[in-house]
């Protein structure tokens, strides 16, 4: 308690000093935070701030990340024939294998907690050197090397050398120090002249390159293993743009045409752009629509970043079948139909959708307007 009560005395008071009198003169206010880009959903709060891709690859052990390599080579379906997993004990230098008609192409898992030095490349081609010199399998057409934290400066500018006489002269210095005792464990591989001459004249070098981690990642993003291992709160969408001031009558006729009839219903005399401003509740909900509208638009071109292209579409079929029965039913005039059906519309969870963290009511009401575009009904009684 007496610790507790020197700590309380300990605390100064300014209760009579000047407010500014606080700030030296030398010191700023510190600056408002800028506002995210993004629009901030419920899952991203509910997260916090998530891990990076790029960090996310440094957490994984190596079987991970060998299984991460394997994900995306192997929907490159349209490059190779087949892929196989080689690592493991016995592997001579090969982990992630892809087979073309006419050759094969080998993907390097290096797992370190560094980047990528000349001396880790150096040993793996050295293996490579040996085992296709005594014809255990023939040269690759393409070597990549893949490393959760790249490659380090001295590496790139080896690799980057289009000739290969820098990689080639590498392994040629560290073989007697750092190779021949590493390719097996039974006996070291000696710089034999036969070996040499080899190296020099059989091994073409240019084979040999990495791809960085940002790259990696990208690759991996066409897989439909992405979302597993990332996770969907990885994904930011941009905040929606309100709705330009002119109407664009070759994207929102149909929806337009079918809210001005239906004010016109209501009004039981026509309503056009040029009169509505004049009726001040019908404007303010006819720009809300507007805004609705192209807020779904915005979610539309988000979805195609990360999800098959039908997804919009199911969306769409998703909301038609929620609010069909609201729809349907017998309303005196068309303004009515459309204040049940928004109303109806805000309700639909889509807890189906993987497009549901991200959606707002704005979407949601967006959503039957996309529908009228579409044609499926109007709001002004047809029958």
């Amino acid at each position: 308690m007496r610790e507790r009560r020197y700590l309380l005395r300990s605390i100064p008071t300014y209760r009579f000093m000047k407010p500014n009198s606080l700030v030296p003169s030398a010191e700023t206010a510190i600056p408002e935070p800028s506002q995210p880009s993004e629009m901030i959903t419920a899952l991203a709060v509910a997260t916090g701030t998530p891990i990076s891709p790029l960090v996310r690859l440094t957490t994984w052990d190596e079987d991970t990340w060998e299984d991460f390599t394997l994900e995306f080579v192997s929907c490159i379906k349209d490059k190779y024939v087949k892929v196989v997993r080689c690592g493991g004990g016995g592997d001579m230098g090969r982990d992630v294998i892809a087979y073309t008609a006419t050759g094969w192409v080998n993907y390097q898992c290096k797992h370190y907690s560094d980047k990528l030095s000349v001396a880790d490349v150096a040993l793996e081609v050295g293996k490579l050197i040996y085992y296709s010199y005594i014809k255990e399998y023939y040269l690759p057409k393409e070597y990549y090397f893949v490393s959760p934290k790249g490659s380090s400066t001295h590496l790139i500018k080896v690799i980057n050398d289009r000739t290969g006489k820098s990689l080639k002269q590498e392994v040629l210095d560290r073989w007697e120090k750092s190779i021949k005792n590493k390719i097996t464990s039974t006996a070291e591989v000696e710089l034999t002249a036969d070996l040499r001459k080899y190296i020099e004249e059989s091994v073409d070098f240019t084979i040999f390159d990495d791809i960085p981690p940002i790259r990696l990642i990208e690759l991996h993003r066409s897989t439909p293993y992405h979302e597993i291992r990332f996770g969907i709160y990885s994904r930011k969408r941009p905040t929606p743009a309100a709705a330009p001031v002119d109407v664009d009558w070759g994207v929102e006729q149909t929806y337009v045409q079918a809210l001005l009839d239906a004010f016109s219903d209501y009004k039981k005399f026509p309503v056009d752009l040029a009169s509505l401003p004049g009726h001040q509740k019908l404007n303010i909900e006819f720009n809300s629509a507007r805004n609705n509208y192209f807020c779904a638009t915005s979610l539309d071109l988000f979805s195609r970043d990360w999800l098959p292209p039908s997804s919009f579409q199911e969306l769409k079929e998703e909301c038609y079948e929620a609010i069909s029965p609201t729809v349907n039913l017998t309303y005196a005039e068309g303004y009515t139909r459309y204040l049940k059906v928004c109303e109806a519309t805000s309700k639909i969870s889509y807890e189906s959708h993987p497009l549901k963290f991200y959606m707002k009511i704005q979407d949601k009401k967006g959503l039957v307007h996309h529908i009228v575009n579409d044609k499926k009904f109007v709001w002004k009684n047809d029958e």
